[in-house]
């Protein structure tokens, strides 16, 4: 289903996660916390998202990338993306490397 590797060391991430077949907002928001380890008080929502990813455990100067497959070419699946660009932005101003990739 997906997949977190913290290799590279502490502070750095690798994740994964695979939309396929899901089309609902709170579908691919479960998705994404089982995939990438958020703590069961998880909103459901794209501000949880957010508070998530921005409170990821990354550390200055480690690369950080997210791959979002098969995320929907829709408002939904375009909204989760926006909650990871904004997410990259925060953790860039941090001097972390957040690459999102949206395949």
């Amino acid at each position: 289903m997906a997949g977190h590797d913290k290799g590279g060391g502490p502070g750095r991430g690798e994740w994964r996660v695979e939309f396929k077949g899901l089309r609902s907002r709170e579908s691919m928001l479960k998705r994404i916390a089982a995939s990438m380890g958020f703590p069961a008080h998880f909103g459901v929502n794209l501000d949880a998202l957010y508070d998530c990813l921005t409170d990821l455990p990354l550390s200055p100067g480690a690369d950080c990338n997210v791959t979002l497959a098969d995320l929907p070419h829709s408002a939904v699946g375009d909204a989760i993306h926006a909650a990871f660009a904004d997410a990259a932005e925060f953790w860039r101003e941090r001097g972390v490397a957040m690459r999102v990739l949206r395949d």
